[in-house]
């Protein structure tokens, strides 16, 4: 019978032969934070023979442990250490070692046959679109500014004192509306005056005349002499001058009168107020308020000499696209219309000026406001126009993945001409009829099967695909 010490032995033998082949660094780490140790070839190949191994002696182990030897049942109490000092040589155990060295060759060499299974790759979900040869505009997007279509600036034509401001700052105001009163007792009183110089003056015209034609007719019965008869035409003559003037005098009396009551020459909006009830203001010296007609309303920008030509071109057509919109606003752009064009080019900055009118009916737009402007400008060659999506950037340059017959993705470099909204104009790279991936690029390589599915499958699958971290964080 064998001492169990033997066994033992060989069992602490093996698994210190074991540890030896294991590296002490950590790998990695685990999902709870501790580290792994890295496994190099030797502990790869001997860790599943050994494993067998040990499992033999456990059960020779228990197997001993049936029988009533006290001396067996002192050996396993005494431990692994112990019997390790108690036992001789492992290579001395006889045919039992040999047969277990065999045994551990044998697992060995079929623990080390590794089967390698190859799984076939899945297609890639992804949407496409068609390249199209077509008419696409050329968009010269450039920053304007807003004016105000007329401005006006409201000032007194006569001196006196402020009596009433009858419009409020910042109200709309139509053509005609009282904005300011001035006292007008002193203009009245001149009024009056004229009007009585022009009754003096009429009585003493009517006298004059009465005594010219009475002249007249002595000298023609050559009572009076000629001087005299000319001296009473003359002094009827002038009063009549007479008369006209205080007629003159009049009619600007009641004009300053009218002018004390400052009225809006345009349809418009209110500034502020720039003066206050009670002043005295001298005629055509101070601003009393401000006047900005809106509706409708200007916008003014410049573009680049480089498309002068092109645009009187479209302007003679009267073909110019002009659409206005304010930065980072979602509704549509509003249209304008072609108004002025600069006659000449501003040489320090290379742009010509363009002015165009917007309707403005819902006061959209403001005085000072900047706006973005695009110019569509419609040209007669058709180009090779793709989705902007499909379009990625590289290293080497903007790239697409175009479909083949195969089922397979392709990766062809292009070039950029322009982009007009979601689409995007290429020079080369591409043909007319061809499918272009829009989206699912992430997961492409060159020749990666695709499988061409709708927005709401496309979108379900890459929700499914969303690692546990980001689901969570949903």
């Amino acid at each position: 019978m064998i001492d169990f010490s033997h066994y033992l032995a060989m069992d602490y033998w093996i698994t210190g032969l074991l540890d030896c082949c294991k590296s002490k660094r950590p790998a990695c780490r685990d999902e709870h934070g501790a580290g792994r140790y890295a496994e190099n070839k030797a502990f790869k190949i001997l860790k599943m023979p050994f494993l067998y191994f040990h499992s033999i002696i456990c059960v020779i182990a228990f197997s001993e442990l049936k029988t009533n030897n006290p001396t067996r049942h002192a050996v396993v109490r005494i431990g692994r250490r112990r019997a390790i000092q108690k036992s001789i040589n492992p290579l001395s155990c006889g045919m039992t070692l040999k047969f277990c060295l065999c045994l551990l060759f044998v697992f060995a060499l079929v623990s080390c046959t590794k089967v390698e299974v190859k799984r076939a790759p899945q297609p890639v979900p992804v949407r496409v679109g068609k390249v199209v040869l077509k008419q696409i505009p050329i968009q010269i997007i450039t920053y304007g500014n807003i004016k105000a279509y007329c401005t006006v600036a409201i000032k007194s034509l006569i001196a006196g004192t402020i009596v009433k401001a009858e419009v409020k700052s910042g109200q709309d105001v139509k053509k005609g509306d009282l904005l300011f009163s001035i006292d007008s007792r002193a203009y009245e009183d001149t009024l009056e005056e004229y009007k009585a110089n022009l009754e003096r003056d009429s009585v003493l015209l009517a006298d004059a005349e009465r005594q010219s034609k009475l002249k007249q007719d002595l000298y023609k019965a050559h009572t009076v002499s000629e001087d005299e008869m000319f001296r009473t035409k003359a002094i009827s003559e002038s009063l009549k001058r007479t008369v006209k003037i205080d007629l003159t005098n009049i009619e600007k009396a009641k004009l300053d009168i009218e002018y004390c009551s400052i009225r809006s020459p345009l349809d418009g909006r209110a500034g502020d107020i720039l003066i206050d009830e009670g002043t005295i203001i001298k005629a055509n010296e101070q601003i009393l308020i401000i006047i900005n007609q809106i509706k409708p309303i200007d916008v003014s920008f410049a573009v680049p000499q480089f498309y002068l030509k092109l645009i009187k071109k479209h302007i003679k057509a009267d073909k110019l696209d002009i659409e206005v919109k304010e930065p980072n606003d979602t509704e549509p752009p509003a249209k304008a219309d072609f108004e002025f064009l600069d006659n000449e080019v501003d040489q320090s900055s290379g742009t010509v000026r363009i002015k165009a009118k917007i309707i403005n009916d819902v006061e959209r737009f403001w005085p000072g406001q900047f706006v973005n402007v695009t110019i569509n400008l419609v040209t007669e060659d058709p180009v090779l126009v793709v989705p902007s999506q499909a379009i990625q950037p590289s290293q080497k340059g903007n790239y697409v993945y175009v479909l083949t017959d195969k089922g397979t993705v392709e990766m062809r470099i292009v070039q950029i001409l322009r982009s007009v909204g979601l689409e995007t104009a290429l020079k080369d790279g591409v043909s007319d009829g061809e499918t272009v991936v829009t989206d699912g690029h992430l997961k492409l390589v060159p020749g990666s099967k695709v499988e061409i599915v709708k927005s709401e499958v496309f979108s379900n699958q890459n929700s499914s695909n969303a690692s546990p971290e980001k689901k969570a964080g949903k």
